[in-house]
């Protein structure tokens, strides 16, 4: 993902944050306008508040714990500038033998006790964070019926 926004927009800075200790280690685009931060958004919210015109989240909210995800969000909304856009993907649960296989290698590669969202929790997540009328869009994401996203402008 951060390659394809580095090519995507070469203007831009790109940052990535996560608390692995892997962080960046496939990226192999051109690291002039890319840096990688181990450090929770939390933390990043508290030095560089409202710094931030898109924050993505992809394939990263079955990793979260249940009660932690609010306060992720929030932590989001902190670091996101004036008109600034979040956009959230990931996978809800289902009865699927692909989603069944894919729930279980996540664990097995990660360690995780993954917990993946229904469609109404998934949705919650943005409508709790940042309002009822945060989420512009709300499409699903080929090829899997389960694998949704949503734009939100708090």
């Amino acid at each position: 993902m951060t390659e394809r926004l580095n090519k995507a927009y070469p203007a831009a800075t790109v940052t990535g944050t996560d608390i692995t200790p892997r962080i960046g280690r496939l990226f192999r685009g051109d690291a002039a306008k890319v840096r990688f931060l181990r450090r929770p958004v939390e933390d990043v919210a508290l030095d560089e508040p409202a710094s931030f015109d898109l924050v993505l989240l992809c394939d990263v909210v079955h990793h979260v714990p249940p009660l932690e995800r609010q306060p992720l969000l929030s932590a989001i909304g902190r670091v996101l500038g004036a008109g600034g856009s979040l956009a959230i993907k990931d996978w809800i649960v289902s009865s699927s033998p692909i989603h069944w296989f894919c729930s279980a290698s996540d664990r097995y590669l990660t360690g995780d006790d993954v917990q993946f969202c229904t469609a109404e929790s998934m949705r919650a997540l943005p409508t709790g964070a940042f309002g009822c009328d945060a989420i512009r869009e709300e499409p699903l994401i080929r090829p899997r019926s389960n694998n949704v996203a949503y734009l939100v402008r708090p």
